[in-house]
Order: C-alpha cells, then sequence, then structure tokens
C-alpha cells in the first residue's frame, strides 16, 4: 500500500522491451520465433504444474531481453502480470480478449486456465510471424464474434518446408474447443 492506503504493485524494472513494442518493427523470423517459445513454453509449463494459469497472455506481457550493440540478448524473456485478469475484467478492460478462446466467452472456460493459455500462445505465435493480430475487429463485440466464427487465416510468413509443421501445432493450439487442444505446453 502506498502513503494513502491505495493498493500498488511494485516489479522488478524490466531493461528490454514488450513483444509489442518489438512488433512494431515488423515480424519476427522463424529463429526469433523459436528462441521466444522455448523460455515462454518452459515458464508457463510450471506455472500450470503449480496450478497458476496466467490468464491474460498477450504481447504486452511478454518482455524480451534488451540487445547488445552485436546483438545478443541480455537477460532473459520474462513473463508479467500472473493473476492480472482479475483487475483487467473488474475495470472492465479487455487487453487480452483478442487472445481468449471462444469457450471464455460461451462461459465454458475459465480464463485462467491452461487451456485458455494454450489459445493465447497459437494467437501469439500467428502474431510474431505476421506482426499483426491473429483476430482484429473494430470494437469488442465483432472481435468476439471473430475469435468465435471467423475461419483461421493461413500463415503465410514462413517458407513452404517451415509451414508444415508450425500450421499444425497452431492448428491444434487454436481449435475451438478446449477438449481437443494438447495435455500441456511442455
Amino acid at each position: 500500500y502506498d502513503d494513502d492506503g491505495a493498493l500498488c504493485l511494485v516489479s522488478e524494472l524490466h531493461p528490454g522491451e514488450s513483444l509489442r513494442t518489438r512488433l512494431l518493427r515488423g515480424p519476427l523470423s522463424a529463429a526469433e520465433v523459436l528462441a521466444l517459445l522455448g523460455p515462454l513454453g518452459s515458464a508457463l509449463e510450471l506455472a500450470h504444474q503449480a496450478g497458476l494459469p496466467h490468464g491474460d497472455l498477450h504481447p504486452d506481457n511478454l518482455l524480451l531481453p534488451r540487445l547488445t550493440d552485436t546483438g545478443q540478448p541480455v537477460g532473459a524473456v520474462q513473463l508479467s502480470d500472473f493473476g492480472m485478469h482479475h483487475l483487467a475484467a473488474a475495470q472492465g478492460q479487455g487487453g487480452g480478449i483478442a487472445y481468449l478462446p471462444p469457450e471464455v466467452f460461451r462461459g465454458e472456460l475459465s480464463r485462467a486456465s491452461v487451456e485458455a493459455d494454450q489459445f493465447a500462445l497459437g494467437a501469439l505465435i500467428y502474431e510474431c510471424l505476421h506482426a499483426r493480430p491473429l483476430f482484429e475487429a473494430p470494437d469488442a463485440a465483432a472481435l468476439v464474434y471473430k475469435v468465435c466464427m471467423a475461419p483461421l487465416p493461413p500463415i503465410t510468413a514462413l517458407t513452404p518446408s517451415q509451414r508444415p509443421r508450425l500450421e499444425a501445432i497452431l492448428a491444434m493450439a487454436l481449435k475451438r474447443g478446449q477438449a481437443v487442444r494438447f495435455d500441456g505446453i511442455g
């Protein structure tokens, strides 16, 4: 609590940038996506094993390491804002709704669940490769409709030899219906 009695959150200053900021410069290469997915997948798997799904996974919550002048990373990928989905929902903020699976909107699944995190991870991979969100719309209602009903766009950012395996992974992560997704992230 601060001096006025207001609840506040204090966290470590991250010297890098968010994935959202990085994507403003364009898509990530396949190698950059793989370098991001390793630590992110490990972090999510550990959190899930501890019974702590993220619930609000989106590019603002992924913090990338700072790069030296020679391009070497300093630090590690960090995942922020665990459990903050409760505060965002209470304040009517929907920063991550484009990353939630249809089951959340239908009331069949908690926003903070392993299955919801898997869907969000699939949407993030797509966004990393294309530098644009998987689902975009002018308002929240149209966005929810797209998440629930629109066909998934093809992955066009990879070479033909890279595409089949990643398309299969994304198709599984982005399935509409949590029972058909992976057993876990790892």
